[in-house]
């Protein structure tokens, strides 16, 4: 086997295990975006800031996209129990996922902004870290555009190679932004 065909193979069962792990984390995600629609129904129905609204769209998107993607995910299983079309299933969870990805990286963007400001007049030390943390979670946001846009079509521009990257890329910085968030 050449050098890079080793690499890609090695990618591929990196992404592979990294997706089996989002989707575990994936199943419990569903009660807490209800808690999320709850919390917006009940909510004041007064004008609401940028980020509510962001936000709002975020947990829309997610009411969607959790069932579909639970369909999906069952379908992998056993094709004869759950007599669905998986790519198609598939594509819809990925699409609402994109709306919740560009509502993501738009919210960022304003809580970025807002951070860079204030580092600016203040030069606070914290207040600079929450910022770089912010430019870090744009390239995992990135790298999660780039993987839901090229599954929410039949067949995606990207080639396998370069998905797996994206994936183990996104993945291993979100860990290491958890780890920093935890102070070790």
């Amino acid at each position: 086997m050449a050098p890079d065909s080793d690499s890609a193979t090695f990618l591929a069962q990196m992404f592979e295990k990294l997706t089996d792990a989002r989707f575990i984390n994936r199943i419990g995600g569903f009660p807490a975006t209800y808690e999320g629609l709850r919390g917006i129904l009940q909510g004041n129905k007064s004008r609401k800031s940028t980020l509510d609204t962001l936000g709002s769209i975020m947990v829309y998107s997610m009411i969607a996209y959790y069932p579909i993607e639970h369909i999906w995910y069952l379908s992998t299983f056993n094709k004869s129990v759950i007599k669905i079309d998986s790519n198609k299933w598939s594509r819809w969870s990925c699409q609402f996922w994109s709306i919740y990805i560009l509502a993501d990286l738009a919210s960022t963007y304003i809580r970025e902004r807002k951070l860079t400001h204030e580092a600016e007049k203040t030069q606070s030390t914290e207040t600079i870290k929450q910022r770089d943390t912010l430019r870090w979670g744009y390239t995992v946001i990135l790298a999660d555009l780039v993987m839901a846009l090229h599954w929410s079509v039949e067949n995606g521009p990207i080639t396998n190679n370069q998905i797996c990257f994206v994936g183990v890329y996104g993945g291993i910085v979100n860990l290491w932004l958890k780890w920093k968030k935890m102070g070790v």
